[in-house]
């Protein structure tokens, strides 16, 4: 003999299903609306057979009203990006901190774009194939 537990008039396994699916379809709502796709990379180009420049978009910590912490938490993401671009780009043995620099930021409304530059003598050959 099965006992069927029921809650409110539907069956107590209707009522968990359909929690369950209305819990997990808000949050799917909401991570899809926290998570907006923004560009990171915005060029990339060998200058010279000794130096590589990337551009870089780094975007304020969300929730922040100081107008400094947001151009500072821009600024730190916009560089921190550049490095890692550049560790995609290179071969692991290829130092990206200590052979790249900042050449130039450009504070925008929303957003920080910096401009690291890699220099190593014909660095073409550590480029990742």
């Amino acid at each position: 003999m099965v006992l069927k537990i029921r809650y409110g008039g539907f069956p107590m396994k209707k009522t968990i299903a359909l929690a369950l699916a209305c819990f997990c379809l808000a949050l799917t709502s909401f991570a899809a609306a926290e998570t907006e796709k923004k560009t990171v990379l915005v060029s990339e180009k060998m200058l010279s057979k000794n130096t590589y420049r990337i551009v870089a978009r780094g975007y304020p910590r969300p929730g922040l009203t100081d107008k400094k912490k947001i151009e500072g938490t821009a600024k730190e993401a916009a560089i921190l990006n550049a490095q890692l671009l550049a560790r995609d780009r290179f071969i692991d043995s290829f130092d990206v901190i200590q052979n790249g620099k900042i050449e130039r930021i450009i504070v925008n409304a929303d957003s920080v774009d910096v401009w690291y530059l890699l220099s190593w003598p014909n660095i073409k050959l550590y480029l990742k194939k």
